[in-house]
């Protein structure tokens, strides 16, 4: 299932990404060690709760791992749709910040890394990226 890898890829990159656009790095520590704990929590309690949903074999005429794939897609694709609408973007345009606060967070940023600059978006930088043998180990 290299699809699945490939979609999944991009998530806690872009996770510790947005923290970084909201929080010092000392204050980003914690909440990536709580981000991290989740994951290792949601791992633990999947394995149960695609247990349970396996004994509704013959629920609908359908089999019990069928089940897992709708019930697990389902809530998949609701949460994703949710957290297009609910998670934050960038820092300097953030609307749920009013423009004091937007003006203070971007200065603690600035004063600890450059997470606080506006920096537009080149191809020039993803093409340089895979270029780098670094990336590919």
């Amino acid at each position: 299932m290299p699809v699945l890898g490939v979609t999944e890829a991009g998530l806690f990159p872009g996770t510790i990404y947005v923290f970084s656009v909201y929080y010092r790095r000392r204050e980003r520590s914690w909440r990536v060690a709580i981000f991290f704990g989740g994951a290792a929590l949601a791992g633990a309690f999947g394995g149960i709760l695609a247990y349970a949903i396996g004994k509704m074999e013959g629920v609908g005429g359908r089999r019990g791992w069928e089940w897992i794939f709708i019930l697990e897609g389902i809530l998949t694709i609701a949460v994703s749709l949710l957290a297009y609408f609910i998670v934050p973007t960038w820092s300097h345009s953030a609307k749920f910040l009013t423009e004091p606060e937007r003006e203070r967070l971007l200065a603690r940023l600035n004063s600890d890394s450059d997470a606080g600059q506006n920096e537009k978006f080149d191809w020039h930088y993803v093409l340089q990226a895979f270029k780098d043998p670094v990336v590919w180990g």
